[in-house]
């Protein structure tokens, strides 16, 4: 597989996508992002063993959200084949 293809499109950490609410249609639609599984949420900023994490300032909620054709040096295939 060439650079170009190891993408957020075909990484094993490649989560749900994400859907928003649409106030105009009455129902949530997708927006075309996903959550990025390697990347978690840390309630506070701490040491971490993690390489990146997220975090807000309210401790409430964050997600790296990331499109198809996104990549980063952690990416890794789906299965072994790749």
């Amino acid at each position: 597989m060439s650079e170009l293809e190891k993408t957020c499109g075909n990484c094993k950490y490649r989560g749900d996508n994400i859907e928003r609410y649409n106030s105009k249609l009455g129902h949530n639609v997708d927006t075309g992002y996903f959550l990025c599984k390697f990347i978690c949420h840390q309630d506070t900023y701490e040491d971490t063993n993690q390489k990146a994490y997220t975090c807000d300032g309210s401790d409430y909620q964050s997600a790296l959200c990331v499109s198809s054709d996104f990549g980063c040096n952690q990416w890794e295939a789906k299965d072994a084949s790749n």
